[in-house]
């Protein structure tokens, strides 16, 4: 077989390649031979890692703690708010029945009548308009109704427990420490309208959200500032 003197020539002009041998990979990484090499996928199984049983139960247990502090946090600032709102709710109301009822009821001249067991009701009159004041509570709907004939008013406080009412003559009784005013009561040991000169008026409201009840109690009037006011003082 003949080669040609440039066929020889030109082979022996170029770098011959050597596949898979490291001192040749090395001269021409020095040189800047650059190889392409295409990594072949492995044959047998490969290797898998997960968590560990131990490594799981602290995971879990950590997780736990953090999921049960958060839903803590979020059940306890809830009632907190509920609690808060209920309060406002039932403090708005009892001052707003307050202010309507307190407005009227020390402008009044005389008790007509009144009830103090089961639905309890008190009547009073104001003489100089010709205006007729009603208190009615009803315990099952636990409702507080107030009603004015001149001028005409009618004020309602729901969700109140309890309503009670003392009837009281004028004469108190002065000690270092206290005021005390004597029942108004006649010679047979009976309350008597009109003998009354002073009344003193309390109510207590609730409301239940989220497992709370929330609790609001108020005074209506005062010992010292009673209806009738010209009459009385």
């Amino acid at each position: 077989m003949k080669i040609a003197a440039a066929d020889i020539g030109a082979r022996l002009s170029q770098p011959q390649r050597v596949q898979n041998c490291p001192a040749v990979e090395n001269l021409d990484r020095l040189a800047g031979w650059n190889f392409l090499r295409l990594r072949q996928p492995r044959s047998g199984p490969q290797e898998v890692r997960a968590f560990t049983l131990i490594q799981f139960m602290v995971a879990f247990a950590v997780g736990s703690v953090v999921l049960s502090a958060v839903a803590y946090m979020s059940w306890f600032a809830t009632r907190s708010f509920v609690a808060i709102g209920n309060y406002t709710d039932l403090d708005a109301k009892s001052r707003n029945t307050l202010d309507v009822m307190g407005r009227e009821l020390r402008q009044a001249t005389s008790v007509v009548s009144f009830q103090t067991n089961g639905n309890k009701f008190l009547v009073l009159t104001n003489a100089d308009i010709g205006s007729r004041l009603s208190l009615k509570y009803d315990s099952d709907a636990r409702i507080l109704s107030f009603s004015c004939t001149n001028p005409q008013l009618d004020a309602e406080l729901s969700e109140c427990d309890h309503w009670h009412f003392s009837l009281y003559q004028r004469t108190p009784l002065v000690t270092a420490s206290n005021i005390i005013f004597y029942p108004a009561t006649n010679v047979s040991g009976f309350l008597d309208p009109s003998l009354c000169k002073v009344i003193n008026m309390s109510w207590q409201c609730s409301r239940t959200s989220c497992g709370i009840r929330s609790r609001r109690s108020a005074t209506g009037l005062p010992l010292d500032r009673a209806f009738g006011a010209q009459p009385c003082w």
